[in-house]
């Protein structure tokens, strides 16, 4: 949100009070402010010139050789902006001038002709990126003046956090903030004396079916109405706190919303049918299209002002196609409303349509703003449009409580629990300044009438006062003093305690980098996939419409992260642990959710075939590490997997983790066709375990063994089988006949090609035998090979060579 220091000087006395300074104060006490910007500096060389002669350009067809009177002086020069005309009063720069942008005007010479002068658009001036012509000053401006005299183009725009206001709804406007800033510099606010049109013509039919739908309707007409571009200084405001001008009337709604934090709306009364207004909830299925020419479904969760015919605004969002101002508008209703703000923040998350508008009434706005909207509105107009005047009486329809909001407070209160000494008659004095009623019982006892402005969302509770006293006088003069509690111990929660020591193990032993990545499904990636959730759980508010779902696994949004770090970086590693979500939870209705854990590798040098089977090996040896290292009982990573079957899944190179016989996850080479559909060259392998399952796995007892004294021998194997053999069926065969001194088995190669037969491969194991107690003989290592080469023999492999 961002606020203009010139118009904040409409409502609030701020001679002799730097913008800067004001800055700080609120940052600290109000919200917390992303920037101040400087506009419309470095100015002061600027004059304001008359054209008084406007010739062909002997040598161009675009340029035009221009004389300016600058206060007596003629000045001739050559200009290109389309839309000069005698008599128009222009900004000038002369030689010697210094434009923003250290651009500095010499005296040049343009196709031959001389040009001593620069006539300026607001781009140049630094006030907008409108290069489109000059611009136009007004009409009563004298020559020779300095345009900084004239005109309010030099601002400073405090750009304030929107997260730090969202409890305010009476900060989205310049009048709540002048209001702080008043409080804060101890000066009122200046006085709000628009006055109401005035009228007894009833033409208009208001109705409103429903007050907790719309607690507060108001509206009148105006006619008489010339529809053209807005004066100067209202396209300044509105572009100076980021609102592009679009026509007067646009403008003087969008600048009444700015001003006073109160969205209004305009209606061509042309097109609203029988000049009737309904506030209505929509009907099922009911069409509507919006102002930006969106084509909406809407239901009986949506509230329309509707007229005779149909919808024509979707209450408090936007404004229908139907309806809208045009160039020949000369006519107009002015809605000023309170709609219900759970109804419209639903309306607008449904539809994915967020707009100034609706960003304001979801916060719930002070009812008694729509009269003062009309009022400003009215005044305004009558600048823009002189001839406009009041055809309707004003149509009021309120159902909301209008009793204001008390709440007692002991001013002992403040003291106790703010932690520094703050006499009774400071706490009045900040409440009064802050806008509150203070009425005093015999026994000091304050009865607090909390203002409208504050009363609907903000004030409610005597803490919400503490909070005001608190930050008006500045919590950086509350003595640091340390609390004297009871400390309880905190109960160790195992998860917890799993999903910090894989952290520390995958980043710490195996290099790997950790990401984060949203909870929800991209649409789009699942697309690329080819994969459809079979029990999503859609978002009711999805932060956009590419993201409508929880995810159900980690891996897609882990592939993301490959895709996108692939394009600059080679060779990585990464990991994720959060929650996937499915369905529903048959006891409470609510959705399934565990932990995961999902980890990826991606080389973008290797090859299809043997690299990608070692990269496979590496991240399986990661997670056997990771098992180890957790001390999982009975791991196993060698079966493939024969339940889930995933679009990414590789068929032949996928492989399922066990520990203690309970499946708790898979790894796979990603599938090439997942590759293509991604554009990412290279290979990429993926893991995805259940971490609860893990917590819950049996932990392996720790066994503790002598170092050993005697040597160990290695023997190294390769079997070959066809390629329907598993390397699993291969370990356990091995595993079951290397007898009791067997120490260690890996699979360290895979192999295809010249001289094994097409259809088969060979697989390397190595064997590490040894003996606690003795030094083993090789005809004892042997026979245990041999007994290997038999066992093998059974599930389809032969002995291609040993060493």
């Amino acid at each position: 949100m961002k606020f203009s220091w010139n118009w904040l000087k409409d409502y609030v006395e701020l001679d002799g009070i730097s913008p800067q300074d004001v800055a700080n104060r609120l940052t600290m006490t109000v919200a917390e402010l992303e920037g101040v910007e400087h506009i419309g500096a470095g100015l002061s060389d600027v004059l304001v010139g008359s054209l008084t002669k406007i010739a062909a350009h002997p040598d161009s067809e675009t340029l035009q050789v221009v004389t300016v009177d600058v206060g007596g002086r003629l000045v001739s020069g050559v200009s290109g902006a389309p839309n000069l005309k005698v008599g128009m009063k222009v900004p000038v720069a002369l030689p010697g001038a210094t434009l923003p942008g250290d651009f500095n005007v010499q005296v040049s010479t343009i196709r031959g002709v001389e040009s001593a002068l620069v006539l300026l658009s607001e781009r140049e001036l630094g006030l907008s990126d409108d290069h489109s012509g000059v611009l136009e000053l007004p009409a009563d401006v004298a020559p020779g003046a300095k345009l900084v005299d004239v005109l309010p183009v030099e601002d400073w725009v405090f750009e304030v956090d929107n997260k730090s206001i969202t409890h305010r709804p009476d900060l989205w406007g310049h009048l709540g903030l002048a209001r702080e800033i008043g409080s804060m510099v101890k000066r009122p606010l200046r006085p709000l004396d628009s006055p109401l049109p005035q009228s007894d013509v009833d033409s208009l039919s208001v109705s409103v079916d429903n007050f907790a739908d719309c607690p507060r309707y108001t509206a009148t007409a105006f006619g008489s109405i010339t529809v053209a571009p807005s004066p100067f200084w209202i396209r300044h405001r509105l572009r100076a706190v980021g609102l592009r001008p679009i026509s007067n009337i646009v403008d003087l709604s969008n600048f009444v919303m700015l001003a006073l934090g109160e969205p209004t709306h305009t209606f061509d009364r042309r097109f609203v049918g029988d000049d009737t207004i309904r506030v209505r909830r929509a009907t099922e299925a009911e069409p509507f299209k919006t102002l930006d020419e969106t084509e909406l479904v809407l239901s009986p969760e949506d509230l329309l002002i509707a007229d005779s015919k149909g919808g024509i605004a979707l209450a408090g969002v936007m404004g229908g196609e139907n309806s809208e101002i045009r160039d020949d508008t000369t006519d107009v209703i002015l809605e000023c409303a309170t709609f219900n703000p759970g109804l419209v923040r639903r309306t607008a998350l449904r539809h994915g349509i967020r707009t100034d508008s609706s960003t304001r009434f979801e916060k719930s706005l002070d009812p008694n703003l729509p009269e003062l909207a009309i009022r400003l509105f009215w005044q305004l107009l009558k600048q823009v449009s002189p001839e406009a005047k009041v055809t309707s009486k004003i149509y009021d329809l309120a159902g909301f409580d209008k009793t204001p909001l008390k709440i007692s407070l002991d001013p002992e209160f403040i003291t106790r629990r703010l932690g520094l000494a703050v006499p009774a008659e400071q706490t009045k004095a900040i409440l009064e300044n802050l806008g509150f009623g203070i009425a005093v019982d015999a026994k000091g006892i304050f009865e607090v009438t909390v203002p409208s402005w504050r009363a609907t969302k903000d004030v409610s509770t005597i803490e919400d006062l503490l909070e005001e006293i608190g930050r008006v006088i500045g919590y950086d003069k509350v003595p640091p003093t340390p609390p004297l509690a009871g400390v309880d111990l905190v109960p160790v929660r195992p998860l917890r305690s799993k999903i910090r020591a894989i952290k520390r193990i995958l980043t710490g032993d195996c290099g790997l980098d950790e990401v984060m990545t949203y909870s929800f499904d991209s649409t789009a990636m699942l697309t690329k996939l080819g994969y459809s959730q079979p029990d999503p759980v859609v978002v009711a508010n999805p932060i956009s419409s590419d993201f409508k779902t929880l995810r159900d696994h980690l891996s897609p949004n882990l592939l993301g992260a490959i895709e996108r770090n692939a394009q600059s970086i080679h060779d990585f590693g990464l990991f994720e642990i959060g929650r996937v979500f499915a369905g529903t939870h048959v006891e409470d209705g609510t959705p399934w959710q565990r932990y995961r854990l999902a980890i990826g590798i991606y080389r973008r040098a290797a090859k299809p075939g043997t690299d990608a089977e070692n990269l496979l090996r590496q991240l399986r040896g990661y997670v056997e590490h990771l098992c180890g290292r957790l001390d999982l009982a009975d791991l196993a990573v060698l079966a493939d997997v024969e339940g889930e079957r995933l679009p990414w899944m590789s068929p032949k190179a996928t492989l399922e983790v066990t520990a203690s016989g309970r499946r708790i996850g898979w790894l796979t080479r990603v599938h090439p066709a997942t590759m293509r559909a991604l554009d990412i060259p290279g290979v990429a392998v993926i893991a995805e375990l259940d971490v609860e399952s893990i917590n819950d796995a049996p932990v392996a007892a720790r066994l503790f063994t002598p170092v050993p004294r005697f040597p160990a021998i290695s023997m190294d194997i390769s079997l070959v089988a066809d390629e329907e053999v598993r390397a699993g069926d291969l370990f356990r065969a091995i595993r079951s006949r290397g007898g009791p001194h067997l120490f260690h088995v890996e699979l360290f190669d895979t192999y295809r090609g010249s001289p094994i037969p097409e259809g088969k491969r060979s697989l390397s194991f190595r064997m590490v035998f040894k003996s606690l107690d003795r030094t083993l003989e090789d005809a004892e290592v042997k026979e245990a090979v041999q007994s290997i080469i038999d066992e093998a023999a059974k599930v389809g492999a032969t002995l291609w060579g040993h060493n």
